[in-house]
């Protein structure tokens, strides 16, 4: 998807969750399993990283979920954690702290945060509903259209996961990864839409 795409999809996104957070962080939450990933000077970037800053900052204007006293306490004591370990275990081992990650862990800490205070049973369903009809419909276009690898390598693909790149390079998906890159991806979230 262009960057344009993907900047029109946070806009209308962030206006959403102004208008009616728990719409907006549902259709957030949505998009972010099925929406193909935006390319931006040589860099992939999924939907879920692209449009988290707008995401949070509007929820936080029209909930202000992010100022509650217990929501500190937890999260600077999760981060704490997470500092002392990285800084434990990469000055032991000689290696530098990889503030990507940090920010990853920092970014699903909060996103646990917002659904939790945002969304209700009923909207996570709805979610997971949505995602698992998309991800059958376009599993079974994997599987049974060979010549799409290359098309969904290249809308769904990430240099993280070569799985599509290498399905590409074969020239067909014998496992269909869906919208999440790796049918491990796909297979564990099946299982955890189906128990919920």
């Amino acid at each position: 998807m262009s960057l344009w795409l993907g900047l029109l999809a946070v806009s209308g996104n962030a206006l959403l969750v102004l208008r009616d957070p728990w719409r907006g962080v549902l259709v957030y939450a949505a998009l972010a399993l099925v929406l193909p990933h935006t390319s931006a000077f040589g860099v992939v970037i999924t939907y879920e990283i692209l449009a988290f800053p707008a995401v949070v900052v509007a929820t936080a204007v029209r909930r202000p979920w992010i100022y509650h006293p217990a929501f500190h306490v937890g999260l600077l004591g999760f981060l704490g954690l997470v500092l002392l370990s990285s800084l434990l275990g990469t000055t032991g081992h000689g290696s530098a702290l990889d503030l990507i990650r940090l920010q990853g862990i920092i970014r699903s800490v909060l996103l646990l945060a917002l659904f939790r205070e945002v969304l209700d049973r009923d909207g996570i369903e709805s979610v997971i509903l949505v995602a698992m009809a998309v991800n059958v419909l376009i599993g079974l276009i994997q599987l049974l259209v060979p010549s799409s690898a290359g098309t969904f390598a290249a809308l769904y693909g990430r240099p993280s996961q070569g799985v599509l790149a290498r399905y590409a390079a074969g020239g067909f998906i014998p496992r269909a990864p869906g919208t999440l890159g790796s049918p491990v991806n796909l297979g564990a979230f099946a299982l955890f839409g189906l128990a919920i």
